[in-house]
């Protein structure tokens, strides 16, 4: 049978383990090196905010389910499609499509990590 720990046991993990990195002399280091999925995540995330107010812009129903058209630059459609799920779920989007939007679409142009892109929504 499987018992959650408790407060102390993850107390007592941690005094261990800081007392092993002590008495073996390691210390944490934090790496903050941007790799390319690390940006390319960002970018997706950035988008995802940028589309969010749009729709609080166009004062769409938190259920309301969208449509996205994306016109960017290479490194940002590459993002934009290896978190093509993330981004349609974040945002209840049905569609999520490359190049000008249709007519009628709420469209916005947007500098997202140093690429310009251009974003229509549409209510699904």
């Amino acid at each position: 049978m499987f018992t959650m720990p408790g407060p102390l046991d993850f107390i007592a993990v941690a005094r261990t383990t800081l007392e092993f990195w002590e008495r073996e002399q390691v210390f944490p280091r934090l790496v903050t090196t941007m790799t390319p999925e690390l940006r390319r995540k960002a970018m997706a995330r950035h988008l995802v905010h940028h589309i969010q107010m749009m729709r609080k812009e166009a004062r769409l129903n938190v259920e309301d389910r969208i449509r996205i058209s994306v016109d960017a630059d290479r490194e940002a459609t590459e993002a934009i499609e290896e978190h093509s799920v993330y981004i349609c779920a974040e945002t209840l989007a049905v569609e999520l499509r490359h190049g000008s939007p249709p007519p009628g679409w709420m469209a916005r142009e947007t500098d997202i990590e140093e690429a310009r892109i251009h974003v229509a929504v549409a209510r699904a």
